[in-house]
């Protein structure tokens, strides 16, 4: 990987981290960030609050949790795009997501021009 790749992953890393945190009260334990060709790979982890992980481990509240945290994401997802495209120095066309309360880790996929 060169110097440059690292760099920017480094600063998206922090910007996600930074947007979590800002957001939601708790920045993450962890943020990887994987960039290729046409895509983006973000793994978060150790960023659920303590009540999610709490409410995660009762029957439906597992489902309660990964339905609130993709519900905040799509909610986010204007303002997260905008910064991602200024990062990357381009166009977002595609964003997925997932979160799995049981491990207190999350996935973001996006793709671009």
């Amino acid at each position: 990987m060169k110097n440059g790749e690292q760099t920017l992953e480094n600063s998206i890393a922090s910007m996600i981290a930074g947007e979590i945190k800002t957001r939601t009260g708790k920045g993450p334990a962890n943020t990887e960030v994987f960039l290729h060709n046409h895509y983006l790979l973000v793994k978060v982890s150790g960023y659920l609050l303590p009540y999610e992980k709490e409410l995660s481990r009762a029957g439906q509240g597992y489902f309660d949790v990964k339905f609130n945290r993709a519900r905040w994401v799509h909610t986010n997802i204007e303002a997260l795009m905008e910064k991602m495209s200024a990062l990357i120095g381009r166009i977002i066309k595609e964003f997925y997501y997932d979160v799995n309360p049981e491990t207190d880790c999350s996935i973001t996929v996006w793709f671009f021009e």
